[in-house]
Order: structure tokens, then sequence, then C-alpha cells
């Protein structure tokens, strides 16, 4: 049920920004996540609100990251976490030319887990759901005039276990919507 409301938020997001007159990038985006030691993929998009200042809505998951955190390497191979996460940010470029840009990242995630031992449930981890906030940097560089090649570094504090980096790399095209 949780991913449903995740994928209706994204789709209900996207719909707002192509109501509204400025410019929409939608792309995809593939990240490493620290606390997980996992490889996370999935789309973003961003309306750009004035010239310096855009909202970005980005989902990102991975439904088999290796767990590390066991002694034993036999059960490494066995165990699984699935992540899930929404990241509703805000970036003001405060560094802006004509080729690149470069913003600093406030906002908040909200993030499903799923950990999966043996194909057994771990006791007590089975599934955990949280709220994060999120503080970063983001680097933008322009591929061509809509095409945009991005990359930056997110961490999202959501308490001593569940706090987590994550850096990613992205690409999107801009749609000019008025």
């Amino acid at each position: 049920m949780k991913k449903l409301t995740l994928s209706i938020l994204f789709v209900l997001f996207t719909a707002i920004s192509f109501a509204q007159q400025g410019d929409l990038t939608a792309g995809a985006r593939v990240g490493y996540v620290t606390q997980f030691k996992g490889i996370v993929y999935g789309v973003k998009t961003a309306y750009h609100l004035s010239d310096p200042f855009e909202l970005n809505l980005s989902f990102l998951m991975n439904p088999k990251i290796k767990m590390e955190a066991t002694s034993n390497p036999k059960d490494i191979n066995n165990s699984n976490l699935a992540m899930y996460s929404i990241n509703l940010d805000t970036h003001y470029y405060i560094l802006m030319q004509k080729t690149w840009a470069m913003a600093p990242i406030i906002g908040v995630q909200y993030a499903i887990l799923n950990n999966d031992f043996y194909n057994n449930p771990i006791q007590g981890t089975q599934k955990t759901d949280f709220w994060a906030f999120n503080i970063g940097w983001q680097m933008r560089y322009n591929i061509g005039e809509n095409l945009k090649l991005e990359g930056g570094w997110r961490y999202s504090a959501a308490g001593d276990s569940m706090s987590h980096h994550t850096f990613y790399l992205g690409l999107g095209y801009t749609f000019q919507l008025y």
C-alpha cells in the first residue's frame, strides 16, 4: 500500500507541474546509499519555480540490496534489504553559469525498508518506514539546450540507525511548458 502511495504522489507532483507555466525536468537517477551499502535507482522530476529556485521530487529504490551487517560470509549471500524512498527537495542555485550550476539541497525523505534473511523476515526488523530531513549539494551540467547531467550528495538525518548519505548521478530532459 505504501509503494502505491509513493507512486501516486510522484504522478500527482508531475501532473501539478504540467498544469503550471514553467520548466519541468524529468529523468533517471542512480545512486549509492552508504548506510545500507547498496546501489539505488529510479526517476526524478524537477519543477523550476524561478530561475535559481527549483522543487525536486525523486523516487529511488532497490528491491535486492545485499546486506553486509553479518559476520558470516555465507549469510551475506542470502540476505536482502529492499529500499524504496521518495524525496522532496528544494534546490536554490547560488552559483549559475551558462553551462553549469551548483545548489544546496534542503528537503524531506520518506523511506520504506524491507529486511529478509534466508527469505524469512528477521525478527523485529521485517519492515520499517521512516521520515528523514535532507541536506546536501547538487551540481548540474547542461549537455545541450534541454539535456542536463546532474550529480550530488544528500545526507538524510533519520536517527542513529537510519541516517545515511546518498551519492547520485542523473540525466534529465527539460520541457518548457509555456
